[in-house]
């Protein structure tokens, strides 16, 4: 067996530590401005210069991100509108006859017309219908409203049209779907970018990776804040949950679990170390019975 020097396997990041001391001190990053690629993407997309309809964005189906990117969106001076909820039946008018009118409620295509509406896969690909009308609504199509009651339909439903463009946020799975059911996947009518899981260590990253480590304490703990000794121990989780010391996660939901997780054992303001550590115990211990209980079967069996 190799002997590895105890640094290796846990780093310190001793070129950081004048970084740590100040760490607090530094302005919140808000999440975008560590995705370069897809800030890239997204100013392309919105500009005259894209011809493209759809932005295909590779991810887990996470409302947060939905959100990070609608607000990129509108930053930079554009109208648009979050799905929320996966029942695709939202995405298109509907109407109900009331004394022989048709009452109508319009749809989150109608509603981002001279937007952008932006789905998660889920709701955009529920159905190969579902795809297929909001892609003839892409391409300038007029569709009948859908009959809530369709005892009570009308014999000329009204119509609508929307001049928008999509942005679908999925995971590789989920997206594989759509490689398959539409060869438009590959060509012009679509772009695709990527969310970034992971920040690679540099100096210059490493104050980034800080001030956005400040973003999720003000957005999730405003009444905490970590010393010196917590964000070291920080970035010692974050390369554990890579599993190289050169990278640190950008995933939101990771932080907010360890770092809330962390908040419970800290009795004042601050969070350190032991808090994160005490964190990071809790969870192991929590999932660390299936695993034993796996290991005790297969001994019986023997």
């Amino acid at each position: 067996m190799n002997q590895v020097p105890w640094q290796q396997v846990c780093p310190l990041y001793n070129d950081f530590a004048d970084l740590l001391v100040n760490a607090t001190s530094l302005t919140p990053l808000d999440a975008i401005e560590l995705q370069p690629r897809l800030k890239a993407a997204l100013s392309f997309f919105v500009s005259d210069a894209c011809p493209s309809k759809v932005l295909i964005i590779k991810d887990g189906d996470n409302l947060f991100h939905r959100q990070l990117v609608s607000d990129h969106i509108e930053a930079l001076g554009h109208k648009t509108v979050v799905s929320k909820d996966a029942d695709p039946s939202l995405l298109f008018d509907r109407y109900q006859m009331s004394e022989n009118e048709p009452f109508l409620a319009q749809g989150l295509v109608t509603q981002a017309d001279g937007g952008f509406l932006i789905s998660s896969t889920q709701t955009a690909l529920a159905s190969l219908g579902v795809w297929t009308n909001l892609k003839a609504l892409l391409q300038g199509a007029q569709l009948n409203s859908v009959s809530v009651d369709a005892k009570t339909g009308a014999l000329a439903p009204p119509t609508f049209s929307s001049d928008f463009k999509l942005i679908v946020i999925g995971d590789r799975e989920q997206l594989s779907d759509l490689d398959f059911i539409d060869s438009d996947f590959r060509s012009g009518f679509m772009q695709y970018t990527e969310i970034e899981n992971d920040l690679k260590v540099t100096q210059a990253t490493a104050k980034q990776y800080l001030s956005f480590v400040n973003s999720i304490m003000s957005q999730f703990l405003s009444g905490k804040q970590l010393d010196r000794s917590g964000y070291l121990k920080l970035l010692q989780a974050g390369a554990r949950e890579t599993e190289d010391k050169q990278y640190w996660p950008l995933s939101i939901d990771w932080h907010k679990a360890l770092l809330c997780e962390a908040s419970s054992y800290s009795h004042n303001s601050t969070i350190s170390s032991e808090h994160i550590e005490a964190a990071i115990e809790a969870k192991r211990n929590r999932e660390s019975y299936l695993p034993n209980v796996l290991s005790m079967i297969f001994w019986r069996a023997k």
